[in-house]
C-alpha cells in the first residue's frame, strides 16, 4: 500500500507510516529533533535526543572556546570583533636599518647614556623605534648594548655622616689657607 503525502503528493516512506505519521518530512510541521554528546568516560560515550533548540543552547555552552593552549593565545575569551575578508589591516613595516644609520644612532645614545644617563639613553633608541628609523631588530640589540654599559651617575650630595651611635657629625671646618690661594681665587683667573 502506498501513501501519498496530502499536502505535496509524494510518497510518505514505509516507516513514517508504521510510526503514525501522514505526511512527508518536508512537509511535516513536527519540529526536528537535535542530539547532546554525553561523555561518561573515554570509551563510555552515548547520544542525548533532544528538542533541535535545546540541543544547540546545550551544544553551544559545551563547545571548549578558550580551553588548554589556545586560552593563553587569546586570553579565554573570542575576539570582540572578526576581521572580514577583504578588510583592510595595518602591517608594520619590515625596517632594514643600514650599518651606518645603526652607527650613528648608537653612537647618539652612547653618548646621552655618558652624559645623562641610563633613562635618556633608552629614550632615544625608543624615539628612533617610534619614528621608524629602526626596526625592532636592531632596537633590541641597541637596547641589550646600553643596559650593558655603565651609566653616568647623577651627581647626588653627600649624606652627612653618622657615628655609631646615631649622631650627625659635624662638617670638619677648613682649614686654614695660605694668603696667596687666598688672593688668587678673589681675584679669579685673567
Amino acid at each position: 500500500m502506498i501513501n501519498n503525502c496530502p499536502k505535496c503528493g509524494e510518497p510518505v516512506p514505509e516507516g513514517r507510516l508504521r510510526l503514525g505519521f501522514r505526511e512527508c518530512t518536508a512537509c511535516s510541521s513536527v519540529d526536528q529533533y537535535g542530539c547532546v554528546d554525553v561523555v561518561y568516560h573515554k570509551t563510555g560515550n552515548c547520544v542525548q535526543p533532544l528538542p533541535r533548540e535545546v540541543a544547540e543552547k546545550i551544544n553551544k555552552a559545551g563547545e571548549r572556546c578558550g580551553f588548554g593552549i589556545m586560552r593563553g593565545m587569546r586570553g579565554g575569551k573570542s575576539p570582540k570583533r572578526k576581521l572580514e575578508l577583504g578588510a583592510r589591516t595595518r602591517l608594520l613595516p619590515k625596517i632594514q636599518c643600514s650599518a651606518e644609520r645603526f652607527e650613528a644612532l648608537g653612537g647618539e645614545c652612547i653618548a646621552l647614556l655618558e652624559k645623562e644617563g641610563r633613562a635618556a639613553a633608552l629614550d632615544r633608541a625608543r624615539a628612533a623605534l617610534r619614528g621608524e628609523e629602526i626596526g625592532w631588530q636592531d632596537f633590541s640589540r641597541l637596547e641589550r648594548i646600553i643596559r650593558a654599559l655603565p651609566a653616568a651617575e647623577p651627581i647626588r650630595e653627600a649624606e652627612p655622616r653618622r657615628n655609631p651611635y646615631a649622631k650627625i657629625e659635624p662638617r670638619p671646618e677648613p682649614g686654614p689657607v695660605s694668603e696667596e690661594i687666598e688672593r688668587e681665587f678673589r681675584r679669579g683667573w685673567r
